[in-house]
């Protein structure tokens, strides 16, 4: 939550929830247990990531697991593909991968 209402106040808007233009954010032990409970989807369910969690758990599925976080070709041509269409573009599509020679 820290980021998310530290983003809002230095874009100088309102709580989300109270919509009190001043506010601060204190949450105790067991409030925050609560909020990393929440269930929420992931970072790139717009792009297609079905993934449904607890806001605890979000964080690590998006580095680790998200088949849908963009990673750079390794092969240096200049390509980002989900994860899920890396691999294929590394082995069969990339023009700069290096080619076996029989």
């Amino acid at each position: 939550c820290q980021v998310c209402i530290e983003r809002i106040q230095a874009n100088e808007q309102s709580c989300p929830c109270c919509r009190s233009e001043n506010y601060i954010n204190v949450l105790d032990k067991k409030e925050r247990g609560k909020v990393l409970e929440l269930k929420v989807r992931c970072l790139n369910s717009v792009k297609g990531c079905e993934w449904v969690g607890e806001l605890g758990d979000q964080e690590r599925h998006f580095t680790n697991k998200c088949q849908y976080v963009e990673e750079v070709c390794r092969y240096g041509c200049g390509g980002n593909y989900p994860r899920f269409l890396l691999q294929t573009h590394e082995q069969d599509e990339c023009p700069e991968r290096p080619v076996e020679m029989k």
